[in-house]
């Protein structure tokens, strides 16, 4: 969703997902990656600083590809 342009559904799909798996590092960083795309960066910043402590021991960096 997120890649096609529909980042207040792609939104609303983390935010579900993190309520069943909360602090999921993929999660939140499609969440930050929808309300940026939403030209919400005060929230953005926010979750931003939540994925970093989530992802913070992964091996590898996310991109939207991996979504």
């Amino acid at each position: 969703m997120l890649r096609s342009g529909h980042a207040a559904e792609a939104e609303r799909v983390f935010r579900a997902d993190l309520e069943r798996n909360r602090r999921n590092g993929r999660s939140l960083f499609g969440l930050m990656s929808a309300l940026a795309s939403q030209s919400r960066t005060y929230d953005a910043v926010f979750v931003r600083q939540e994925f970093e402590t989530a992802w913070r021991h992964a091996d590898t960096q996310l991109r939207l590809e991996d979504l």
